[in-house]
């Protein structure tokens, strides 16, 4: 005997497909925006320290200058290494990063969400430093 899903397994299953899709879509955005701005670059460098949940730029832009950044995760929020790119690169950059912090899931685990804010960002003199190399 076969048995078929309830209305309400069809809407939640409609809700989850919904849910999935908006993601991917928000993820492509994420790659494109990295893209469009790591362009700007005529060297770049990441040092992705996942463990640590950092993620440290060196990049030589190409109007010479050398921008550094760094941007680091909470441990209450998912680990996304193309959003944490892409907030140091925008940081390097001072472009304003609040589009890409929204982005930023929270970990779930069985107890339910944890609560966070998503990627924190700090300064270092190292993220000020900015040199000329014409």
């Amino acid at each position: 005997m076969t048995t078929s899903p309830t209305q309400k397994q069809v809407e939640e299953a409609k809700k989850v497909l919904e849910q999935h899709e908006k993601r991917e879509k928000e993820l492509a955005y994420v790659k494109r925006e990295l893209a469009f701005r790591l362009s700007k670059f005529t060297q770049v460098k990441f040092n992705v320290r996942k463990k640590e949940r950092v993620i440290v730029f060196a990049g030589l832009h190409e109007t010479g200058d050398l921008k550094l950044a760094i941007s680091k995760q909470v441990s209450s929020d998912q680990w996304d290494e193309n959003i944490g790119k892409l907030i140091a690169v925008k940081r390097a950059l001072k472009e304003d990063i609040s589009d890409v912090v929204e982005l930023v899931e929270p970990k779930v685990n069985l107890g339910g969400l944890f609560t966070g804010t998503g990627m924190r960002l700090f300064e270092t003199d190292l993220a000020k430093l900015e040199y000329d190399f014409k």
